[in-house]
């Protein structure tokens, strides 16, 4: 035991062994940081572009799509003399609705998607596009709360409906239905959804600059 023992003591004081001692790693340890590496390299810097220019997209398209909703109802249900401002309520209120309407069933769409597939790259899309849809949500939530115009400001200024109400029940429909999806997929890591989160923010950034420069109401 005693021989054994000298024998480890003269390797370690070999200087050609320094470098071997020193890189050496106890099991655990190595496993542990073998799944360290292999999760980073998961989520390694094309997967996270891709993620920030996806949901860069998909925030782009639904707020497109809400903006086209209002535009939508508004051809269809107004005649000319109506920009005057002699339409009646109800059309009014059709109008103002279409953009959030067309944001909560942009969100149930993707829930619906995730649900009926197995495809993880179109799960995935799905789940960019809802949050992309939901994040108008979180724009408007400040505005709301302080009573400036939006499309809830004014659906309850023609019906007598308050709308911190409205703003406050589509929060809760499309906030379950975001969660529903996050259960029923294989959930992203946490990196991922970070650059997602990114995406939309660059996104919004941009609508809200080049958006308004090219005349979009937002």
């Amino acid at each position: 035991m005693k021989a054994r023992f000298g024998r480890s003591v003269r390797m370690l004081r070999v200087p050609n062994c320094d470098k071997d001692v020193a890189s050496y790693e106890p099991p655990i340890r190595s496993e542990f940081m073998a799944n360290m590496r292999a999760n980073v390299s998961s989520a390694d810097e094309p997967a996270l572009v891709w993620w920030i220019r996806i949901a860069f997209l998909f925030l782009w398209a639904t707020l497109l799509a809400h903006e086209g909703a209002h535009y939508l109802m508004a051809r269809l249900l107004f005649s000319p003399s109506d920009w005057a401002g002699t339409a009646s309520a109800w059309r009014q209120v059709t109008v103002w609705s279409a953009g959030p309407f067309a944001s909560l069933l942009m969100v149930a769409a993707s829930a619906a998607v995730v649900t009926n597939t197995r495809g993880q790259t179109l799960q995935r899309f799905a789940l960019l596009a809802s949050l992309g849809a939901a994040s108008r949500l979180l724009v408007t939530a400040v505005p709301t709360m302080l009573g400036n115009a939006n499309d809830e400001r004014w659906i309850g200024s023609v019906t007598g409906l308050s709308a911190r109400a409205l703003w406050g029940a589509e929060l809760i429909v499309t906030g379950w239905l975001v969660a529903w999806m996050f259960f029923r997929m294989e959930r992203p890591g946490a990196s991922a959804v970070v650059a997602s989160l990114a995406g939309i923010v660059l996104g919004w950034v941009a609508a809200f600059t080049f958006g308004r420069a090219i005349g979009l109401r937002i």
